[in-house]
């Protein structure tokens, strides 16, 4: 499957296991990317009820789907031992204004022993 997000294809394989659990839920199943740019670059898949009443910027995919993708800013120093037992300086994070350029090429979702998971990347591959 394949969706436009922020104007941008990204590519969606989900599991057999992932398309049968998807067929019994009565809600939909948010996948949340965020990519977070700090220290280092940290990938981040939730996955969770969709709000629509929060998660606007959510994209429809597909019977008991949304995907959104949010890129994250850091806005403090990076985490040390010292600031994390004192709480002092631990990061905060603000959204890119434009999250076009950063959008992911591909999104892998399975199901196994009764949690979500999944994968998502920028390689070239596609999903089948």
């Amino acid at each position: 499957m394949r969706i436009a997000l922020h104007q941008k294809p990204i590519d969606i394989q989900f599991s057999r296991s992932a398309t049968a659990a998807l067929a019994t839920r009565s809600g939909i199943l948010l996948a949340e990317m965020k990519l977070i740019f700090g220290c280092m670059i940290r990938k981040q898949l939730v996955f969770r009820e969709w709000d629509t009443g929060v998660d606007t910027d959510a994209i429809p995919a597909g019977a008991g789907l949304a995907v959104r993708f949010v890129p994250l800013m850091s806005r403090a120093a990076c985490a040390t031992a010292e600031n994390s037992k004192t709480g002092q300086g631990l990061p905060t994070h603000e959204p890119l204004d434009n999250p076009r350029p950063y959008v992911p090429r591909w999104l892998t979702i399975d199901y196994r022993k009764g949690q979500w998971r999944g994968e998502f990347g920028y390689d070239k591959r596609a999903a089948a």
